[in-house]
């Protein structure tokens, strides 16, 4: 199961060098590459969308720092760039244990990006939980999950996501 979002993006035109930055601009951030169209400041990125922002951010190691590059305009966690293929893997915020109900929504409107139709898989987990995509305010896809006496919540070690304690 992929907690992780995949957007569509624009490829540049192809050629036979791999992808790269800039001339002069930052090229990875973390341990993901950042190709262009894709850039850390001005004038390394194409359009407003293509921005990314290197955040510094606490390890599991005491006193030790990572950088993970953020899509700048809907604040994504970005997990890879792949110009050869059109993907940008993005990691979305995972709900959990929320007892009301919570709006996560990024607005794609006027981007150069789309979710994937195949990649993509939205998952409930927990009894009672359910997971909805809406598009201008109209359900295109959910689920709900369901428990009886005898079904833990959230065990997933031996189980499917078929409905019981986890939809998708």
């Amino acid at each position: 199961l992929s907690p992780f979002p995949f957007l569509s993006i624009q490829p540049t035109a192809a050629d036979s060098r791999p992808p790269m930055a800039k001339p002069g601009c930052q090229s990875q951030c973390g341990n993901v590459q950042i190709p262009f169209p894709f850039g850390i400041r001005p004038g390394c990125y194409l359009h407003k969308w293509y921005e990314i922002v290197c955040h510094k951010n606490h390890s599991t190691v005491p006193n030790h720092f990572v950088s993970r590059p953020y899509l700048n305009h809907v604040h994504l966690q970005v997990e890879n760039i792949s110009v050869e293929t059109g993907t940008l893997l993005v990691k979305f915020p995972t709900i959990a244990n929320c007892h009301d109900s919570i709006n996560r929504q990024v607005n794609l409107a006027g981007s150069p990006f789309v979710l994937s139709s195949t990649r993509n898989r939205l998952t409930a987990v927990g009894c009672g939980s359910l997971a909805m995509m809406l598009m201008k305010s109209t359900a295109v896809g959910g689920c709900m999950s369901f428990c009886d006496m005898l079904t833990r919540p959230g065990d997933l070690r031996n189980m499917t996501c078929n409905g019981i304690s986890c939809c998708q």
